[in-house]
This record gives C-alpha cells, structure tokens and sequence, in this order.
C-alpha cells in the first residue's frame, strides 16, 4: 500500500495483523480495495492501486515501479513473532473454505513443513535491490496500538481503531501445544533464522 500525500509505503506481510492495519490506513492512501468472488471484503480482500499490484506486494515491487523515487518514501513493516506467525498462518481461516462449519485443521507436520518452505520471511519484504531496507517504522503484533499510535501521530492521521480480522481457525488451544514443540520450534528457527537475527525475536 502506498500513500503519495503522506509518503509512506505499508507492507502487509501476511499474518501480522496487516488486514487490520490496512483497513486503517486504506483511506489515507492511493490504493483501492478489491473485493474478489471467494471473498468477504472485511476479513479477506485485496488492495491495488496504480502503483500497488497486490495486497502483499514487496518492497521489491515498488522499487520496480518508483525506481529512485522510492527514497522519497517511508516503509512501514509489521512483524511477528515468526514462530506465532507461522503457527497462525497454519490455522488460517481461509483454510477452512468449503469445508463444513468449525472445522480445525489437524495439525500434520509434514504440511506444517511444506508451508513455511512456501512462506516469504519477513525481511523479503523489506528487500529491494538484493539488501534489506530498515524499515522506518515497525508495528509490532504484540505491541501494535501504540506502535500504531506513534505511526498516526507521526503522519498526523486520526487516531487508530482496531478490529481483530481473521480470527484463527484454532480455539481449543492447539496452537499453544504447538508453541511449546521442539520439532515445530527447530523447523521455524531453521526457515526464519534471519527473521529472529534481524528483529531480535527470542
């Protein structure tokens, strides 16, 4: 998402609350959103603009298309704890289309594998040009109101309200079994090592 009369360019990486956020800051940019046939436009939709291609485009993406432009801009980058974030993106909601009300996913390890093999780091998104760009602001999940807070103030927007989108398909506490599994803790750390170096994440 990108905003020409604040400067700014927000990166959704999926699974850090970027839905939330970027229905926040949706109206203060140049982007749209777009709202396919699978999905509800609250929970699940996409963001484009002229300069935006996708909801989850990279920073790679508008260095493509600002070129040296894009100094001109802030990147705003969200992040996660990446073995909650990974845990999350199991569980994902949208894993549960067509299938019958309250389904769970059960928790398969060689598909748990599978996906994080198939999920883009965190710093890909921060990376354009083969370097990683340091984010000028970074919104944090477990702190995100008053990261979110010091964003609004700093670009002087309306003060942030937040909704949880996206809930987990897991309400039974899984995830938390999960999170405390040595072979699921290895194989996040093996896939995101650069994640956990980079953010500082324990």
């Amino acid at each position: 998402m990108i905003s020409s009369r604040h400067k700014f360019i927000f990166l959704h990486v999926p699974k850090t609350a970027g839905n939330a956020v970027q229905t926040y800051l949706l109206p203060h940019s140049d982007d749209q959103k777009v709202v396919h046939a699978h999905q509800d436009g609250v929970n699940r939709f996409d963001v484009r603009g002229t300069v935006t291609p996708n909801k989850h485009a990279t920073l790679q993406s508008y260095a493509d298309r600002l070129g040296p432009r894009l100094a001109e801009f802030a990147v705003i980058l969200p992040v996660r704890d990446p073995l909650d974030r990974a845990l999350s993106l199991y569980f994902s909601p949208h894993r549960a289309s067509g299938q019958p009300e309250g389904f769970v996913p059960r928790f398969d390890f060689s598909r748990f594998a599978a996906l994080l093999d198939a999920t883009p780091a965190i710093v890909d998104y921060a990376r354009a040009n083969g370097a990683i760009r340091k984010p000028d602001f970074v919104l944090r999940f477990d702190n995100l109101a008053a990261d979110l807070g010091r964003l609004a103030a700093h670009f002087d927007l309306p003060p942030p309200e937040l909704s949880v989108l996206n809930r987990s398909l897991d309400q039974g506490g899984l995830r938390e079994k999960l999170r405390q599994d040595p072979a699921v803790i290895d194989a996040v750390r093996s896939r995101f090592g650069e994640d956990y170096a980079y953010f500082g994440f324990r």
